[in-house]
């Protein structure tokens, strides 16, 4: 290991070797991001010829202009006591340092591992046994497979140069009722975040994981996260995205889930902010009987882009999957949302369906909605949907006829739009949602 040159920024995507060199990480660690800076040199930046880029052009970024620097040594630390904590745990971040952090005693002493993703990698799995070494072992093989996976230039120069991130480790049928949060402050002036977060769950586990991703009203910040999930056999995960940064931000990420036997996983993501915002969520449903519920809004206005794609796997038979994403798009604002269920040869019984609604607020709104199939077996059940429409006016006449303003009346429907995903979702998150929505609103009159 060698000592990181604290504080230390680098710049864009030719500093990446330097800034690697810097890092103490372990030999596998820097392995890893020595493997996927390789392939990161080997290929061309994402370009409109590819049908996933197609409606999403980023020929016109400078990504040497933004600087990055990795997570200081942590003295984050909680007010909270065991008693006052009414979260199984929580992790804030001001950019890539630890700012605060808390975990129950309790699931500590049970073996529950929720830290951030710098120190863990710093401990060493021979002098640990137990979940330490569990943890080391999955998160290795995670990131080495995301790493093989990677099929574009972004999600290279996220793995070579994440810059902090979190990981959490639940043991074998460890059921936490509570909720552990993950707070994102980003800001500054052509700053580059890359977090990397690690969800393991072991044999039985069950856990939610609501993430929030913010920043300051002003300066420029570009997002390019990972979220890596591995669900063992009969264990459940819900996890929930919240991304609002300022308009003058952009956002890249990508979340892949490994889904093991009679596994389950709900994800949710909730885009609000930043000016070009490109999401793709995917689920490999790898056991029989694994079970994936994929949700998603979207709410752009200005001239905001964004761009979401969901890919439902299924390499196992007996799996359903669904997927529900809406968004309701105004002023010049493009939203975009690709769709896929793919299923291979050994997918038999398969249920899945994807479905995407589309509101359409004004003229200059737009919304491509392209969801698509791939089969490659027998005896399935697959299908999907999309609509693209406006808000229905006799619906807000009649609610008008009630006693409500056209302005009450179209909030209503909107907020009702969304509503089928938004009560789906935790409960905190749920009122974050729609006070969002209610601050977006504009009545279409007046659009």
């Amino acid at each position: 290991m060698k000592n990181k040159a604290v504080g230390e920024a680098f710049t864009g995507v030719d500093g990446l070797a330097n800034y690697i060199e810097s890092l103490p990480d372990p030999d596998w660690m820097r392995e890893t991001r020595l493997a996927a800076l390789k392939r990161f040199r080997e290929i061309d930046w994402p370009d409109t010829a590819e049908e996933e880029w197609r409606r999403s052009d980023i020929s016109s970024y400078d990504f040497n202009a933004y600087t990055m620097r990795a997570a200081e040594n942590s003295t984050a630390s909680s007010a909270d006591t065991p008693d006052e904590l009414e979260e199984a745990g929580r992790i804030r971040f001001e950019g890539p340092d630890a700012v605060a952090t808390s975990l129950a005693p309790e699931l500590a002493r049970q073996g529950v591992i929720f830290e951030p993703l710098s120190e863990f990698v710093l401990q060493d799995s021979t002098n640990h046994g137990g979940s330490i070494a569990k943890a080391i072992k999955a998160v290795r093989d995670l990131i080495m497979d995301s790493v093989n996976k990677a099929d574009n230039k972004l999600k290279l120069w996220h793995y070579a140069g994440w810059t902090h991130g979190v990981v959490l480790y639940v043991p074998r049928f460890l059921e936490i009722k509570n909720s552990f949060v993950l707070d994102f402050q980003e800001d500054g002036e052509s700053v580059l975040s890359a977090p990397q977060i690690f969800v393991v769950l072991e044999e039985g586990a069950r856990v939610e994981v609501i993430q929030r991703v913010h920043g300051a009203e002003e300066g420029e910040v570009l997002l390019n996260e990972s979220v890596d999930i591995h669900i063992g056999d009969g264990a459940a995960c819900k996890y929930v995205a919240l991304h609002n940064l300022n308009i003058d931000s952009s956002s890249f990420g990508t979340t892949l889930a490994r889904i093991a036997r009679d596994g389950y996983l709900h994800h949710g993501i909730a885009a609000f902010g930043s000016m070009f915002t490109k999401y793709r969520v995917d689920a490999e449903l790898n056991g029989p009987g694994s079970d994936v519920l994929l949700d998603g809004i979207y709410y752009p206005a200005e001239d905001q882009h964004v761009d979401l794609r969901t890919v439902q796997t299924h390499f196992a038979p007996k799996g359903s999957s669904h997927a529900l994403y809406r968004g309701a798009i105004r002023d010049e604002a493009h939203g975009v949302y690709q769709g896929l269920i793919y299923v291979g040869e050994e997918g038999v019984e398969t249920d899945a369906y994807l479905t995407n609604n589309n509101l359409l607020l004004n003229d200059g709104a737009q919304a491509d909605s392209i969801p698509c199939l791939q089969i490659h077996t027998n005896d399935v059940k697959c299908s999907h949907g999309s609509t693209t429409g406006k808000l229905n006016r006799s619906e807000v006449f009649y609610l008008a006829s009630r006693g409500f303003s056209l302005e009450e009346a179209e909030e209503i429907l909107l907020q009702g739009f969304f509503e089928p995903i938004v009560g789906r979702l935790p409960g905190d998150v749920q009122e974050e949602i729609r006070d969002l929505i209610a601050a977006r609103f504009v009545p279409v009159e007046i659009l």
